[in-house]
């Protein structure tokens, strides 16, 4: 649905900015979930849950920034891969 809205937002403004604004939050929440629970691990577990909120602290940046720049959306994209890996 991003990818879609990204390539009608050549056309529209608005529909990307849209995106945006209901994705940030969904990006903030799942951090601050993550980082609650992730707050009694160690070791190895603990170290995955540091990198996973790197990640998803990335998404939000990247999602928060409002830019149509290419950069943003690389790091958008690799953002979300890296979520599913």
């Amino acid at each position: 649905m991003a990818l879609a809205a990204d390539l009608a937002s050549h056309r529209d403004a608005g529909v990307g900015d849209v995106v945006a604004a209901r994705a940030a939050p969904m990006f903030g929440q799942e951090l601050l979930l993550l980082r609650f629970q992730s707050a009694y691990h160690a070791g190895l577990e603990g170290h995955y849950h540091w990198l996973l909120q790197l990640v998803v602290a990335a998404s939000l940046v990247a999602t928060a920034v409002l830019s149509r720049s290419f950069g943003v959306a690389v790091v958008r994209f690799a953002s979300v891969l890296l979520q599913g890996v």
